[in-house]
């Protein structure tokens, strides 16, 4: 592991809550699908929008919508060595993640 990709914030309780319950969905939707083949799963951490909407621009952890010129803190969680959570924040809740 290279120094990069060490942590140097532990992520929130809400964070590893919000992880733990969407991989138990994934894991619900492919219960009956081979995924050994698979590589990496890469899905969103919170609800979705078509690129640009609303719901597409609302932090997934306080559900506050962030306007188009406002800083949507997009980040990529890694919930599973074979999970990956992609989300984004508005700029209080990523100082709360560690954002700098």
């Amino acid at each position: 592991m290279t120094a990069a990709a060490v942590a140097i914030h532990e992520c929130s309780a809400w964070l590893r809550g919000a992880a733990a319950k969407r991989v138990r969905q994934i894991g619900a939707q492919l219960k009956d699908i081979d995924t050994s083949d698979f590589g990496a799963i890469i899905a969103p951490l919170g609800s979705t929008g078509s690129p640009g909407s609303c719901e597409d621009r609302t932090c997934d952890r306080c559900r506050s919508y962030v306007p188009q010129g406002d800083a949507l803190h997009m980040f990529v969680f890694w919930a599973t060595p074979r999970i990956h959570l992609a989300g984004g924040l508005c700029a209080s809740c990523a100082r709360k993640e560690g954002a700098r």
